[in-house]
């Protein structure tokens, strides 16, 4: 706009060719068919350039409202990561715990199974040690036994009067 002004109130212009001068009348003519052209080029290419730039618009919007969806997508698949992270955390905690309750359990029911082996043992072993001695001290006696009697025998084989003495007697205690 400013342009045109400017060439309107200019006077000195002039045209090339045969040396008279042309006045900004002249460019008036120019103008009306610049402005024509363009009036006609703007109410031609409105209505396309418009739906144009309406199809760019809702185009760009919807890749908003998807770039948003997907945020807030990715947005709650980090939130759910990151509690899953925290619950492991807790998860192992727990786990941990169990563990050394269960090897203290062990530990402690071991412990106990060990000495009612070792107290079994210690009785069996008892039984056995009395079992043994009471059967040494039967042989022992029986061959004591068999001693005295083996004596007796050839002290009264040696002295016969011994022999009837015990048999008087025998016959004695049992009337």
């Amino acid at each position: 706009m400013k342009f045109v002004a400017l060439i309107l109130l200019s006077g000195s212009a002039y045209a090339a060719g045969d040396g008279h001068a042309a006045g900004p009348s002249t460019l008036i003519s120019s103008a009306v068919n610049l402005g024509l052209l363009l009036g006609f080029l703007v109410w031609k290419l409105k209505g396309p350039l418009s739906e144009t730039f309406k199809k760019k618009s809702s185009e760009t919007k919807g890749m908003i409202e998807k770039a948003a969806t997907k945020a807030k997508e990715a947005q709650a698949m980090m939130e759910s990561q990151r509690k899953k992270m925290e619950s492991a955390e807790s998860e192992i905690s727990k786990l941990e715990a169990e563990a050394t309750t269960i090897v203290e359990k062990f530990e402690q029911d071991y412990k106990v199974d060990v000495e009612k082996r070792v107290n079994k043992l210690k009785e069996d072993a008892g039984q056995k040690i009395e079992a043994e001695k009471k059967e040494l001290l039967d042989n022992l006696n029986s061959q004591l036994l068999d001693q005295v009697i083996a004596n007796t025998k050839m002290k009264l084989k040696a002295d016969t009067s011994l022999g009837t003495d015990a048999t008087k007697r025998i016959l004695e205690g049992l009337n």
